[in-house]
């Protein structure tokens, strides 16, 4: 059983890389587009923070890996899941989210990509829970990782509302 684990364990270290790629690459694709679409200099506030924001996430998940078991068991599972999957996408919304923070407010056509990705992030928070249970994926990992991204996101969204001037 433990070789089994430290064998699921080292599955999950490589998952998580790519996942880290996964964001790097969101994370550069998103500064790209800005540098192309803001021309206000503050492209690479934006970069800094939401690089920021992907280390915490995978800092977090990269502790929170030896919880990947189904909640009435021990052995780990190699994989990560729908669920997981789908709650990592929500952490790579909050994470381009973030970027916004301090910066100034967007205009135009940027104006709205703040609650598109927050709008998204929430849509995928209501399904990733039932996506889970509904496969057979429940794991102590996807509660973790819930209610860590759920707690950066609401704080990121209330620190752009009271920034924008839209929360007291």
């Amino acid at each position: 059983m433990v070789y089994d684990n430290q064998q699921s364990l080292v599955r999950l270290r490589w998952r998580w890389l790519i996942v880290a790629t996964i964001y790097a690459v969101g994370l550069l694709l998103g500064y790209g587009f800005l540098l192309q679409q803001w021309q206000s200099g503050s492209e690479e506030q934006w970069l800094i923070i939401g690089a920021a924001m992907m280390i915490i996430q995978m800092g977090i998940l990269w502790w929170a890996l030896h919880y990947n078991h189904r909640p009435a068991e021990v052995a780990l599972v190699p994989f990560l899941g729908y669920g997981n999957s789908m709650t990592l996408a929500r952490g790579l919304c909050t994470m381009l989210l973030a970027g916004f923070l301090f910066a100034p407010r967007p205009t135009d056509e940027l104006a709205w990509i703040p609650a598109i990705l927050y709008t998204v992030e929430r849509l995928l928070d209501y399904f990733d829970g039932y996506v889970a249970r509904i496969t057979g994926q429940e794991t102590k990992l996807g509660a973790i990782l819930d209610m860590e991204f759920d707690g950066l996101g609401f704080l990121i969204a209330i620190i752009l509302g009271i920034q924008y001037g839209q929360l007291p």
